[in-house]
């Protein structure tokens, strides 16, 4: 940055905590003020809510301060090529007069133009995806990260972040996840559910009773003993296998409908703290419902073996009484055929008899 453009003030300077000698990082005043700047707490921000020239980011290294000035400015080149096509494509579409109750909608954008904001949003799009992927490279870099875009109310980085960090909870880290002052609620709630979703996991470690505040322990056996009960607030006569279907349908369901809104949420670059809530409440209940399906599995296919085991008795059973009953037709209809031969042959000797007798007399 020229000597010129810093004494205009169009910079912000952000000061890490290893810069020593070296230049600061610098940030384009407007990129600053489009993302940080009115979200700094007190102490860092001027009148009017003007980006202050130095910002004293001492706490955080400068790896990670330099990650976040590049999303930053990576993501503001994204929004303005979007707000660019946009407003080039606005520009472009007229309606006709009405005519005969009716109107129609012209749009005579040059497709040479348009192609080359389009690829413009392609391209800074993609930059603003790898500037994010190289700030969140690993699980210590993501928690660093997540701190500062939340000091600088950085929300699309921030959620990123959190995502990436919640993404890659397991049994061991969750508990100490917990422990992280800087967690919002949200973030905070969907370590717990992870937890009490696999509670046993989680219990057989070392973690468990070193890491976990006893009241967030006790909410979390809670929450664990709520989900080992209904999740799905199905009726307590319902048959297992059938319980398990009706989970199996629910989870596919719910997960096209987060990728639908996830899918929404990316094409949305102004999207709110509410989005992100929803999105990450809607894990939390796929979450649930995956552990449901986990513990009622061995269940449904132990229930469904029986029911199997029980259809092929049942048919045996009616096998056997098939050849029971073909057994008795047999039989009496051998003993009506024996009867009707010895009533057969008394009638014959009944006839000689009585020929007999006629001709002695």
């Amino acid at each position: 940055m020229c000597a010129r453009a810093m004494e205009e003030g169009d910079v912000v300077e952000l000061r890490a905590r290893d810069d020593g000698d070296q230049p600061m990082t610098t940030l384009p005043r407007k990129v600053f003020i489009a993302y940080a700047g009115t979200g700094l707490i007190s102490d860092t921000k001027t009148a009017f809510g003007e980006a202050p020239s130095v910002v004293n980011l001492t706490r955080y290294s400068r790896q990670s301060v330099d990650a976040v000035a590049k999303c930053m400015s990576a993501v503001f080149e994204r929004d303005a090529a979007a707000a660019q096509l946009q407003a080039y494509k606005s520009s472009c579409t007229h309606a006709s007069p009405p005519l005969h109750m009716s109107f129609s909608v012209k749009y005579d954008a040059c497709p040479i133009k348009e192609a080359r904001l389009s690829g413009m949003v392609r391209k800074t799009t993609d930059a603003a995806e790898a500037a994010s992927a190289a700030a969140l490279i690993d699980g210590p870099a993501a928690i660093e990260v997540l701190k500062l875009a939340r000091f600088l109310s950085f929300r699309s980085l921030a959620a990123e972040a959190a995502r990436r960090i919640t993404d890659a909870v397991d049994a061991n880290n969750a508990p100490s996840l917990l422990q992280l002052e800087y967690l919002d609620e949200s973030l905070r709630e969907r370590v717990k559910t992870f937890i009490a979703a696999h509670i046993e996991d989680v219990a057989s470690t070392q973690h468990w009773h070193a890491s976990i505040p006893p009241r967030d322990k006790e909410r979390i056996l809670a929450m664990a003993e709520g989900r080992r009960a209904n999740p799905l607030g199905l009726s307590k006569s319902t048959d297992v296998r059938e319980a398990y279907g009706i989970a199996l349908d629910r989870l596919a369901e719910m997960k096209e409908q987060l990728s639908e809104a996830e899918g929404r949420a990316a094409r949305d670059v102004t999207r709110s703290e509410h989005t992100e809530r929803a999105l990450d409440q809607q894990r939390h209940r796929i979450a649930i419902v995956e552990a449901f399906v986990a513990k009622t599995k061995p269940k449904a296919e132990e229930a469904r073996e029986q029911a199997r085991i029980a259809a092929a008795a049942e048919a045996e059973r009616a096998r056997l009484a098939k050849v029971e009953m073909e057994r008795l037709a047999e039989s009496a209809r051998l003993a009506a055929k024996e009867k009707r031969a010895l009533a057969a042959r008394k009638r014959k000797r009944v006839a000689a008899e009585r020929k007999r007798l006629s001709i002695e007399y």
